[in-house]
């Protein structure tokens, strides 16, 4: 949900490989702790909708950036060489997952 912004728990549940079910209760779970929204889509009243909140946004970047401290020690340890094939790696991951090699934190508001 992060990265993507808005989404239908459905399409949550595919790229995750989980049931839309696990995926309808954990996001029911975080619109009650008000970490995420619920809506239903102006061009499709049937579909409902998945996002995170301000409050959510503000959890994920204090995770993500947690992550980077912990990364940014790791590297620290290696070989300039050993962090450019690890990136060359890492690079090729990525690209085979299909994710987006830079993520861009947009304002997402629900449509």
């Amino acid at each position: 949900m992060a990265p993507r912004g808005p989404q239908r728990p459905s399409d949550i549940a595919v790229d995750l490989d989980v049931s839309a079910v696990t995926v309808s209760r954990i996001c029911q779970r975080l619109v009650l702790k008000g970490l995420a929204d619920r809506y239903q889509h102006q061009d499709d009243r049937r579909a409902v909708w998945c996002a995170l909140t301000p409050g959510g946004r503000e959890i994920v970047d204090k995770v993500m950036s947690r992550r980077r401290e912990l990364i940014t020690d790791v590297l620290q340890k290696l070989t300039r060489d050993e962090r450019i094939e690890l990136a060359r790696s890492f690079d090729n991951f990525v690209k085979a997952a299909g994710e987006p090699l830079e993520l861009v934190w947009e304002d997402q508001t629900p449509l």
